[in-house]
Parts: C-alpha cells; structure tokens; sequence
C-alpha cells in the first residue's frame, strides 16, 4: 500500500498507535477503533497487520505485565459469523468473551445477504461482549450510514468508536495489477 497519500498516512499512523495503546493495555478515551469508507483503500490490510502483531506478541506482552493472561486476539470477516450455524456461533461468542483483542472485517457486508435480521442482533451481541476489549471493525459503510444500514441500537453503540473515513482515498488494489 502507497502510504505516499495522506488518508493512508493516516490509516497507518492510527494503526500504529491503536496497536502500541492495546499492547501496553493503555486507559485510553475509546479502545474501539473504525475503518469506514470506500472498498480498497486498505483497510482491511492494516487491520490483518494489527491482528497479526498482537496475535504473534501476545506471550511478550504478558510477560510485561501490561495483561493479566496472554492476551487473545480473534479476527473475523464479519459476512462469515452471520452466517455461521447455531453451534459455530456459540463457539464464535466464546472466542470474542476470552479475547482482549476483537477485529471485525467488512461489517456491513452482509445486509443485502441476509433479510432475517440476525446480522444486527450478533453484531448488537458482539459490541456488547467487545465493551470493555480492545475492538477494530473495518466497515463500506460510513459513520453516517451505519444508520441505514443497522438500526438505532447498532448505530448508538458505533458512536463509542474514533473513525477514520477512508473516503477520498484511491483503490490501492487497482495499482497491484489486478491481485487482490
């Protein structure tokens, strides 16, 4: 990714410092972190390097006393949970429960798929269980369609979150030839 353009300098930086904040289990404002905005602007990359570095670390930052166990890290594409069975989903929600670290990929993804309902009652579910861990949600949608494509609920519990909008940024995957 081109870090050259300034809204990807800043995805890097809030990475950066989203990553260093959670490892240290720094008090902080907001331990929730959103990335919103167009497809292909790399959210989704920063977010899977964040995950990796805290997953791989995680005996290190015990070690430092910065947590009380090694701490977990569960990253998930969002359209996958919604659509996982009863039992899958009881697993999903213990792996989120014993996890400091949650990352949710492409949320919002997933409405036009399916019409029950259940999207918005696990993502409500998984906000709640995520209200006191370290959370990082890539998102199409922008803060100001979470609305439109959530509820109310959904939308109110988002608004804890510090948003990058990723909008204006160009389609980083364009200038890989085509490799996504």
């Amino acid at each position: 990714m081109n870090e050259d353009h300034p809204i990807a300098a800043k995805l890097a930086r809030w990475t950066e410092r989203w990553i260093k904040a959670a490892a240290v289990n720094e008090r902080t404002r907001t331990r929730w972190m959103a990335f919103v905005g167009t497809p292909g602007t790399g959210k989704s990359h920063a977010m899977r390097a964040a995950w990796g570095f805290l997953r791989t670390h995680n005996v290190d930052l015990w070690k430092l006393r910065h947590h009380s166990t090694p701490p977990s890290a569960r990253f998930a594409v969002w359209s996958n949970v919604v659509g996982l069975g009863e039992g899958a989903w009881a697993d999903f929600e213990d792996d989120v429960r014993r996890s400091a670290f949650v990352f949710l990929d492409d949320v919002g993804t997933e409405t036009d798929r399916f019409k029950t309902g259940q999207p918005i009652e696990r993502l409500r579910l998984v906000l709640d269980l995520c209200a006191a861990k370290w959370l990082m949600i890539s998102s199409n949608l922008t803060r100001e369609t979470f609305g439109k494509g959530f509820d109310a609920r959904i939308e109110s519990r988002l608004q804890r979150a510090a948003v990058l909008d990723m909008t204006g940024a160009p389609d980083f995957r364009a200038s890989l030839g085509g490799v996504r």
